[in-house]
């Protein structure tokens, strides 16, 4: 949602992005965004542009002054969307187990109150991207996960910034990140 409640910004199953004037309620635009789901929405701290990441991987940047207009589109790092992969042990928890995929079901990505920085999922632990106007630049990896990490959050109090990423195995990883 927007800062005063107004909009509500959706990303949908069937791969598109919605803006929905809550006052009225009324879909006031509409764009084909991914091949497949999206699975995350969010808007910039300025509330300009939206972005997304879905089910083919991709993370895009669209206008919200052009409506739907793409700002940038980029591939991002192995299974960063999801499919997480689990190993499922045998009858007795030894061997002879088998993986399963399992769709993601909480944030993919956040954005740091600049606007400038993405905290994203991975099989092995969060990444930090910088966002420009032509991409991505990753600029770190944080720790490592047993297990693959499945959603991402950040909070912006005390003008650091704390990341939050959950993996499957039901570990919680907490890191401060000074802004420099």
């Amino acid at each position: 949602m927007n800062h005063n409640g107004g909009l509500l910004v959706c990303g949908c199953n069937d791969g598109s992005v919605r803006i929905i004037d809550l006052r009225r309620p009324d879909v006031v635009a509409s764009w084909p965004a991914h091949q497949g789901e999206v699975f995350t929405v969010r808007l910039s701290p300025q509330e300009n542009n939206i972005y997304t990441i879905g089910s083919d991987n991709r993370f895009a940047c669209w206008s919200m002054a052009q409506t739907g207009a793409h700002v940038m589109d980029q591939v991002l790092h192995e299974r960063a969307a999801g499919p997480f992969l689990v190993g499922v042990g045998g009858a007795s928890g030894g061997s002879g187990g088998r993986s399963v995929l399992l769709r993601p079901y909480g944030p993919l990505f956040a954005l740091h109150q600049d606007g400038e920085h993405l905290l994203t999922c991975s099989p092995t632990g969060p990444i930090i991207y910088k966002v420009g106007d032509s991409g991505l630049e990753q600029v770190m990896a944080m720790g490592s996960s047993k297990t693959p990490v499945m959603t991402v959050d950040w909070s912006h109090t005390l003008q650091c910034g704390t990341s939050v990423a959950a993996a499957l195995d039901g570990s919680v990883s907490v890191a401060t990140l000074m802004h420099q």
